[in-house]
């Protein structure tokens, strides 16, 4: 067991390289907060898992047409995983905004240590993105641009970065669910979607970052 361990323990090289200006970075996932009660008692689901139980899709329907037929492995898809972004702030959560309200929306953050579960795959872009790339989780690390991942914005100077968008939005796979004590905290828009999410049940802490829902 403790070879194990020793062989998975890959968190620690992620910590090394996803930093933001000094800052400890985590994993992400955006979801609606009324799947939050499910989440803490069943864990977050993959997608093929999801679609099993009542819950509220707030992803784009055509990106998942593609991650329904895209493959990590030879024998697995996406939607056999659980995801999370290494950053929030990205194309998702832009569009995400646009058709659902800021109090009906919290981000929930995982612990690193979600990257040690056997089986993990990271992508080193969106998984939905033409010329994705998979890597074992014990892998990736030396493989993604975290300098890129990390952007706040995909502008510059009033232009879009090229393929920026994309590696924003790598991605974090884990075989059908992440257990609900990885996650750390919940980040929301303000006081009215707190009070929701502690009505879900949600018992651990909750950070009020309007800036992390502001594009």
């Amino acid at each position: 067991m403790e070879r194990e361990k020793v062989k998975y323990m890959v968190s620690k090289e992620y910590e090394k390289r996803h930093i933001y200006k000094g800052e400890k970075r985590f994993l992400y996932n955006i979801q609606a907060i009324d799947n939050v009660a499910s989440i803490m008692e069943y864990g977050l689901l993959s997608h093929n898992m999801a679609e099993e139980n009542e819950h509220i899709d707030v992803s784009n329907p055509w990106v998942q047409e593609i991650r329904d037929i895209r493959k990590v492995t030879d024998n697995s898809y996406v939607h056999d995983y659980a995801n999370l972004y290494f950053n929030s702030h990205n194309a998702m959560l832009y569009k995400v905004l646009e058709d659902v309200d800021y109090e009906e929306i919290c981000i929930l953050v995982f612990n690193l240590k979600v990257l040690d579960i056997p089986g993990t795959y990271v992508s080193d872009r969106n998984a939905a993105t033409k010329g994705v790339t998979f890597y074992q989780s014990r892998m990736g690390y030396k493989e993604l641009d975290f300098k890129v991942i990390n952007y706040k914005t995909p502008i510059y100077n009033g232009r879009v970065i090229r393929n920026s968008k994309e590696v924003m939005m790598a991605e974090v796979l884990v075989p059908d669910v992440i257990p609900s004590e990885y996650i750390k905290c919940a980040y929301v828009y303000n006081e009215e979607a707190r009070k929701k999410l502690k009505k879900q049940g949600f018992s651990k802490k909750i950070k009020i970052k309007r800036e992390e829902f502001v594009f």
